[in-house]
């Protein structure tokens, strides 16, 4: 009889917690989930938030309601400055957009148009109203239509700007920051502007990377002797040497000093 007792309350147990189960499960699939009603984003550098918004057509707030997680996720990830877009959604109907920027190296110029190259050689047009691009300058680039499909091809001259770039970056960020634009000139003698002298540096071509190497030396040199206030030119383009331009002095009648 104890048995039969113990065996009828143990079906009764299971039953009531299967018939619970069910019963939760029921309810959490009947739950609503929340509209959304805020849109929150976070990681903007390039682009102020409100031009994002205006991208992702998020600027009227009577229709987020209407929208979804993945919705939202897809229209910031079409803006050409967006790498990834990490999109969530709290109990109460707030989303939290967290926006990840392509990473760009340099500002290309290229006729009348301007790019920016991301670190996977991507080249995407600078929109209006973009902020903080400062960038290395990259200017007049031999054969630039070998660039195709939005993605600088390795043979393109543009990767010899990239290089010297690059190249400064490792060995000093001080003449990295201060790399105003890489000359490339048609596929003739590469010259450096920089805002922190008034000279022009030749490179020339060949062993771009070298001659970089090497003027980062001398210019080391150079800052402590003051004799960047005087120079007119760096001519890197001979292996092994380097020529400076000094002012030349003249009388006033014209016979040199």
């Amino acid at each position: 009889m104890m048995k039969n007792l113990k065996k009828i309350f143990g079906l009764l147990f299971f039953g009531s917690l299967l018939l619970l189960v069910f019963f939760i499960s029921f309810n959490v699939e009947l739950t609503e989930k929340p509209k959304i009603q805020v849109i929150e984003i976070d990681g903007n550098f390039h682009m102020s938030k409100d031009k994002y918004y205006e991208f992702a057509n998020l600027t009227n707030r009577k229709e987020y309601p209407l929208l979804s997680t993945s919705l939202i996720k897809d229209r910031f990830e079409k803006h050409p400055y967006i790498h990834r877009a990490d999109v969530k959604m709290d109990r109460s109907g707030n989303v939290y957009v967290k926006l990840l920027e392509k990473q760009f190296e340099a500002l290309l110029f290229l006729k009348e148009d301007q790019y920016l190259i991301t670190t996977e050689m991507q080249l995407v047009k600078v929109l209006p109203f973009s902020r903080a691009i400062n960038y290395p300058v990259i200017s007049n680039p031999k054969m630039a239509e070998n660039s195709a499909n939005n993605f600088v091809s390795k043979s393109s001259d543009i990767v010899t700007g990239l290089k010297i770039a690059f190249a400064l970056k490792l060995l000093s960020p001080v003449l990295y920051e201060g790399l105003a634009e890489i000359d490339l000139r048609n596929g003739r003698d590469i010259l450096l502007i920089s805002s922190l002298f008034e000279y022009p540096i030749v490179v020339g071509r060949g062993n771009e990377i070298a001659k970089v190497a090497y003027f980062n030396e001398l210019w080391k040199k150079l800052s402590e002797n003051k004799i960047n206030d005087v120079l007119e030119y760096v001519d890197l383009r001979y292996d092994g040497h380097i020529f400076l331009g000094f002012p030349i002095d003249e009388t006033k009648d014209g016979d040199a000093a």
